[in-house]
């Protein structure tokens, strides 16, 4: 699971080639916030928010079917906003033909994918880990190895203090 990036994208299928180069087929899933925001920031105008909200709802919906049936709906609603047909190639190519990516549909064969669509806490993770080490932007690294493993364990350890937390809570 990646985030909506093409570059992100384009390195996964130079990565994993799949069953042309005799190797698995790896399924490639969408971040769901990240998607999110894409739609929003190309589709949240006021004159586009039929077009947003059905898209949206083909997100969250579980059957293909439905999913392909929403998308035809917001693609036929794009044409009667835009009479250039531009947002409906948009609609068309970005999210009808890259449904399997996106949509929830794709991952029903996983319990696990159905309940962590996003990549949000990865990139939590992450952004932990840059900012103990002081490698965020315009910063200058000033740990060693060591320094770095004090980091790291340090940032699991929040990690693991935020689960006792919600454990307590729930």
């Amino acid at each position: 699971m990646t985030d909506d990036s093409a570059i992100e994208q384009r390195a996964i299928r130079l990565a994993f080639l799949g069953l042309a180069a005799g190797e698995q087929e790896v399924t490639h899933l969408l971040c769901s916030v990240h998607s999110n925001r894409t739609l929003f920031r190309r589709l949240g105008s006021d004159a586009n928010k039929p077009i947003y909200q059905l898209l949206k709802y083909a997100m969250y919906c579980f059957t293909e079917a439905k999913i392909h049936d929403l998308c035809e709906q917001a693609v036929a609603a794009a044409a009667t906003i835009d009479n250039t047909g531009n947002t409906a190639n948009y609609v068309r190519t970005y999210w009808l033909q890259t449904a399997s990516k996106w949509a929830m549909y794709a991952r029903q064969h996983c319990p696990l994918l159905l309940q962590v669509t996003t990549t949000n806490v990865c990139e939590a993770w992450h952004r932990k880990l840059k900012s103990g080490a002081g490698l965020s932007k315009g910063q200058v690294a000033s740990h060693g190895i060591y320094g770095m493993i004090l980091n790291i364990m340090d940032a699991a350890k929040d990690v693991d203090n935020r689960a006792v937390v919600a454990k307590n809570r729930f």
